[in-house]
């Protein structure tokens, strides 16, 4: 038998919609990004971010500006799933705005219902001027602070360089099928992300691998600009992507393949990737990975900016 849904539903959920402080995204990406600009350099992943998912390169994210101020550089991006190992929901997001507006975004986190504080939490780059806000959200919402990891954010600034060499035996591809699987399989923190989404970021934005090839008898110059996809059932000994928060991330090197530099030649070939795509190469790297850090410090055209944090609760 039909039974009507219970008036006080209707008009309960109504008014949850009414007091919601977030409104999904309504005006072209593109739009927002260059509005955020501006703020560089603290915005620069959000900026990117917002370009990936505009121009279809990624899927992952929903974006969210403000009911009351949609005008505000106050963004926030964010994904739920739910967990079926711990029955909780797993949430990433990011949030951006001017130091001006973090009363603005304060308030609108302490009221929203898009976000479950209670399941596993990763916020993304937060500037040093929202992490205490952050935090105070986090306490008043759940009762207890997240687990910030510092980080420092390198920008790449493109200039005129000396061609990009690979070595013998070695060739420099964007990433096939099972590089994007064995990347995956080997990270730190991205074991668990979709690998269909990945292979489509992948497929569109800047990623860079070595191969081995005994065929290359000598050094070859790497043109970034039109750089091939690489075997599709061969793993790379060193690699890097493009994230989906927009940073180069993911950086690894086969440790029996680490000393020979691999790390430096596919951060460079990728950064120039973005360059050229429109994308400004940035990466954030945590304080306590010093040799990554250090590899950074030396990298030509790399500049260390200001430091974020990746805030998490397990």
């Amino acid at each position: 038998m039909y039974s009507p849904p219970h008036p006080s539903t209707d008009l309960d959920s109504t008014l949850d919609a009414m007091k919601e402080p977030f409104l999904a995204a309504t005006e072209d990406l593109t739009v927002l990004a260059d509005r955020i600009k501006t703020d560089f350099p603290e915005s620069v992943s959000f900026y990117n971010s917002l370009l990936l998912h505009a121009h279809g390169h990624a899927r992952a994210y929903s974006f969210y500006t403000l009911k009351a101020a949609p005008h505000s550089h106050v963004i926030m991006w964010c994904r739920s799933e739910r967990n079926e190992e711990s029955q909780k929901t797993d949430t990433w997001l990011a949030l951006h705005c001017r130091k001006e507006e973090v009363v603005l975004l304060t308030e609108a986190l302490h009221q929203t219902r898009l976000l479950d504080w209670e399941g596993r939490l990763c916020i993304y780059h937060v500037p040093e001027y929202l992490k205490n806000a952050v935090q105070a959200v986090a306490a008043a919402r759940t009762g207890q602070e997240l687990d910030p990891s510092p980080c420092y954010t390198f920008v790449y600034q493109p200039q005129l360089e000396e061609p990009i060499r690979s070595g013998v035996g070695l060739r420099v591809y964007r990433l096939g099928r099972k590089g994007v699987r064995h990347m995956l399989d080997t990270s730190k923190f991205d074991k668990k992300k979709n690998f269909d989404e990945m292979l489509h970021l992948v497929r569109s934005a800047p990623s860079a691998g070595v191969y081995e090839d005994p065929s290359v008898e000598s050094e070859a110059v790497v043109d970034a600009a039109n750089l091939p996809f690489g075997p599709e059932e061969e793993t790379p000994v060193a690699w890097i992507t493009t994230s989906f928060y927009g940073a180069l991330a993911i950086l690894m090197t086969e440790e029996r393949h680490r000393g020979r530099g691999l790390a430096k030649l596919v951060t460079q070939v990728a950064a120039r990737m973005l360059a050229g795509q429109g994308y400004v190469p940035h990466a954030h790297v945590e304080a306590m990975n010093v040799p990554s850090v250090m590899m950074f410090k030396s990298l030509p055209g790399w500049q260390e900016m200001h430091g974020v944090y990746f805030m998490h609760r397990v």
